[in-house]
């Protein structure tokens, strides 16, 4: 059985997903974009607060780790803040 793990770098016997950015940065440009109609608008203060939000995909997509060693048949995960 050929199984191919195109998400994933190997390191030995060891299986780290790869940092994907799709969804994170679309997030974070969406929040920016809405904190600039905000802002243009006269809400400065919820354009302030969109901004401070804007954050969180950005945190989140480099903290987010998958790992799956193959010999102790073992994973660790972490998804989100």
């Amino acid at each position: 059985m050929n199984t191919t793990f195109e998400y994933f770098i190997q390191e030995g016997n060891v299986y780290k997903m790869k940092t994907r950015y799709g969804y994170s940065l679309f997030g974070m440009i969406l929040l920016l974009f809405c904190a600039y109609i905000c802002y243009d608008i006269g809400y400065p203060v919820i354009a302030v607060l969109l901004c401070m939000l804007s954050l969180a995909p950005v945190i989140s997509m480099f903290s987010d780790y998958l790992i799956i060693d193959v010999n102790n048949k073992k994973y660790r995960q972490k998804w989100g803040c």
